[in-house]
């Protein structure tokens, strides 16, 4: 028989640990309670602009389309509350800071960029009850399931080292080297596409294959794309296009590729749709339809543009009129 003051030290030790597994699986409850609370209260706030965010269509590019035999989508994210597809992303962020309890109601988001992604953080936060700071740099200006009948391509611009990743498995060539970009950073007038480090979105991503797509290619497809089908589209958008259009030549006709408008040109007067910076950089558009292309000057060609004062000035002169 064990002596008592043994025996008492046992049955403490056993209610010791007794009352810690008590303590965890008590915490345990309450963490999990506080974080299931979190998350019911963040879906419940997903009104307002919030809930105006997603569901963007899918329209049909007709000039496009119609030029490759292809059935070319764009999903129109420009749509966004925010204006891009960076509206997306930045609920996502803020809901799951809330919900780990990164971010407490009320607190603060801050943002280094300058681009969509600050505008839509900006715009998201105050629906969440939230302010936001956005930090501009010096230099300012989703898994797929994988069937063989869908195939994924990149569009990469001048300047950016994916497309040698994906097609050679390497950053870089010997003719792009890294210490060559340092020293000549802006290859593209491109804006919001093109890195030269791989992201963890990007390892995750399915690719099939990629193509390289120049300035020139989506100034062209800019312009085009604004005559013939009336869509205002952003650089990054346009190159989309321009890889759309590559995907549909590799392919040929009756598939049908999807690709992403991420925004609009409202956000590229400065650069993009500014017709001296252009002409500066030799990138003055010129072709009359697709022939930038290979597809042929013939094939939907963009009607000539006759200015507003032009009309003006037309329509005031008096008619010839025979006696």
């Amino acid at each position: 028989m064990a002596p008592p003051a043994r025996t008492a030290g046992a049955a403490v030790t056993a209610l010791s640990v007794i009352a810690m597994l008590s303590y965890i699986i008590l915490s345990n409850s309450r963490s999990r309670s506080k974080s299931s609370s979190r998350k019911a209260t963040v879906k419940k706030s997903r009104s307002g602009l919030v809930a105006a965010i997603g569901n963007t269509p899918l329209i049909r590019i007709n000039s496009l389309s119609d030029a490759t035999g292809c059935e070319i989508l764009g999903k129109a994210e420009f749509l966004n509350p925010g204006g891009s597809v960076k509206d997306r992303v930045a609920v996502k962020i803020i809901e799951e800071a809330l919900e780990s309890g990164a971010l407490a109601p009320g607190g603060v988001v801050t943002e280094g960029s300058a681009g969509s992604t600050a505008i839509s953080l900006a715009t998201v936060a105050p629906a969440y009850g939230c302010r936001c700071h956005v930090v501009i740099p010096d230099d300012a200006a989703i898994e797929k399931e994988k069937k063989s009948s869908i195939k994924c391509f990149l569009i990469d611009p001048p300047g950016s080292g994916l497309f040698n990743k994906v097609t050679r498995g390497v950053m870089y060539t010997r003719e792009e080297a890294e210490g060559r970009r340092l020293k000549n950073p802006f290859d593209t007038i491109t804006e919001g596409i093109g890195i030269n480090r791989l992201t963890e979105n990007f390892k995750l991503a399915a690719l099939d294959g990629a193509f390289r797509g120049s300035d020139m290619e989506a100034v062209e497809m800019s312009r085009y794309l604004l005559k013939s089908d009336g869509l205002f589209l952003g650089s990054s958008s346009a190159m989309n296009c321009v890889g759309a259009v590559k995907v549909a030549q590799k392919l040929g006709p009756g598939h049908t590729i999807v690709t992403i408008l991420c925004d609009s040109g409202m956000r590229h007067l400065s650069k993009f749709y500014d017709a001296q910076y252009l002409s500066q950089h030799g990138l003055t558009p010129s072709a009359s339809g697709l022939e930038f292309l290979g597809l042929g000057s013939d094939i939907n060609p963009v009607p000539k543009v006759v200015a507003v004062d032009d009309i003006l000035r037309l329509s005031s002169q008096p008619e010839n009129v025979e006696d």
